[in-house]
């Protein structure tokens, strides 16, 4: 599990089903695209969630340094 200030983010209880939505929702309402920009890695569930569709390139960008 990953907390940021004490509220999990990455685990796979309470928090999956936001994890998955917040990369799928934008590419269910849109009707097309190629690429997709992800701000901040954290457990990689979000990323999964958009690579599930049929995008052509998605960057992620890490916000940690380390």
């Amino acid at each position: 599990m990953l907390k940021v200030n004490g509220k999990p983010e990455a685990s796979t209880a309470g928090d999956m089903p936001t994890q998955i939505m917040i990369g799928a929702l934008p590419l269910l309402v849109r009707e097309h695209t190629d690429d997709v920009l992800l701000i901040g890695l954290g457990s990689g569930v979000t990323l999964g969630s958009v690579e599930q569709f049929p995008v052509k390139r998605v960057t992620c960008v890490e916000l940690e340094p380390a």
